[in-house]
Order: structure tokens, then C-alpha cells, then sequence
């Protein structure tokens, strides 16, 4: 289970439109910690992060990773260390 905690913010959301015009706003928010949504007019939409919050995110990701492998294969790090 991937449990990452990031600060809790009301998201702001931005059409495609709206984020171009205000690009450094958006850029601001991310940068604080805040993330962003913005939506497409199909309907599709990505969040932006802050780098600083997108590598906590990865970490957390490669670590949850790293333990399911651990948990799959314990008996046999266990034998190869004994």
C-alpha cells in the first residue's frame, strides 16, 4: 500500500485555458506547496506538483516498491544471510 502524505489544500482548478493566461499563478501556488488541477475540455486533467513534492511522492513510491519485494522473496533473503 503506496501511503504518502502531502499538506492538505483546497486544490485550485484551472481550464487549459485559464492556466496559460496565468501561468506564474499557478507556478506560485505549486511552488508553495499547493497543488494544482488543471482541466482539458474533453474532460481529461493532470495535477501539478512541486518538484520537492513530486520526489516525496517518488521516494515513497520506490520505498513501498522496494518493501512488496522484501515481503516476496523474505525467505529467501533470510536463507542467503544465514
Amino acid at each position: 500500500m503506496l501511503d504518502v502524505h502531502f499538506k492538505r489544500h483546497i486544490m485550485r482548478t484551472y481550464t487549459s485555458t485559464q492556466a496559460r493566461a496565468n501561468i506564474s499563478e499557478v507556478l506560485d501556488a505549486t511552488t508553495h506547496g499547493e497543488p494544482v488541477e488543471i482541466t482539458r475540455r474533453d474532460g481529461s486533467s493532470v495535477v501539478v506538483i512541486s518538484k520537492a513534492e513530486f520526489e516525496a511522492y517518488q521516494k515513497a513510491k520506490l520505498d513501498a516498491e522496494f518493501d512488496v519485494i522484501m515481503q516476496l522473496h523474505r525467505h529467501t533473503v533470510e536463507a542467503l544471510t544465514n
